[in-house]
């Protein structure tokens, strides 16, 4: 469950720099709102999927304690 919990997190903080790096100036810079609305989804889809896994890993270690 650990591992899971880490790879979502890996997965999840690279969506959120491609939202803030990449997205938002092309945004901000260029005029171009597309590729907020879709990274933005995107991040935020993963980052409802990394709190599942961080309960279900927190409640599974407290279960074995």
């Amino acid at each position: 469950m650990i591992n899971l919990y880490r790879k979502t997190a890996i997965i999840e903080g690279i969506s959120y720099l491609i939202l803030l790096f990449i997205a938002m100036p092309i945004k901000y810079i260029l005029n171009i709102a597309e590729p907020v609305k879709y990274f933005g989804w995107i991040h935020g889809v993963l980052f409802l999927i990394y709190a599942v896994i961080l309960i279900a890993a927190s409640l599974k270690i407290q279960m074995e304690h």
